[in-house]
């Protein structure tokens, strides 16, 4: 396997979502995923990308307390529609998250929307250093047999949201502006620029045969 980049230790991923964790294996970043146990709230007014902000910021704080050698990267994606957060589907049951998540489903279907990723690094080197990507979603008008369907499938439940642009959710999407990588989790482009201008890693400079 031809090795794009060279680091000498592994990056802390302050993540335990499946996507980031696919994101950077796929550009052979080494990493050691070590999820933050806590999640800022939002708070009553907060614009919707300045808690993105916050959140990423508090994660990679909280396990570069553990990590202090390490070079930390956190992120936090959210769903900003008519000016306010929209999260994952709440409710004490099963039950009430599916009926929630056909709530948000019905709210976002035919419509834009925006969808906001904050991702920080973290070094005792370095000030916290946070970037974002914003992408606008336009939603198909999907009927309510679709929705109700989709939402069947258990796979909007740990979503924000409620869809996941990357997996069966797919269907509900009629076009994006701006980063798909970003939506699904994690600009990558970004976050492969930031460790390159850190000299976290570098390029591989073996000699190739093509």
């Amino acid at each position: 396997m031809t090795i794009f980049y060279q680091q000498k230790e592994p990056l802390i991923l302050a993540s335990s979502s499946p996507r980031r964790k696919e994101l950077l294996s796929q550009v052979h970043i080494q990493f050691q995923a070590v999820p933050a146990k806590n999640e800022p709230e939002p708070k009553d007014g907060e614009n919707p990308l300045n808690y993105a902000m916050r959140s990423a910021r508090a994660k990679a704080a909280e396990v570069a307390a553990f990590y202090p050698e390490s070079l930390i990267l956190s992120a936090d994606t959210i769903i900003e529609f008519e000016g306010k957060t929209i999260g994952k589907p709440q409710g004490l049951s099963e039950k009430e998250q599916c009926t929630h998540a056909l709530e948000i489903l019905t709210s976002l279907q035919g419509r834009a929307h925006l969808v906001h990723t904050a991702y920080s690094f973290f070094h005792k080197n370095l000030e916290i250093d946070t970037l974002t990507s914003t992408s606008e979603v336009c939603m198909r008008k999907a009927s309510s047999s679709e929705l109700m369907r989709y939402v069947a499938t258990k796979e909007p439940l740990d979503k924000a949201g409620a869809y996941a642009i990357q997996g069966i959710g797919s269907f509900l999407i009629d076009k994006i502006n701006g980063s798909y990588h970003g939506i699904i989790g994690l600009p990558i482009a970004g976050v492969i620029e930031k460790l390159l201008e850190y000299n976290f890693i570098t390029i591989n400079n073996d000699e190739i045969n093509l």
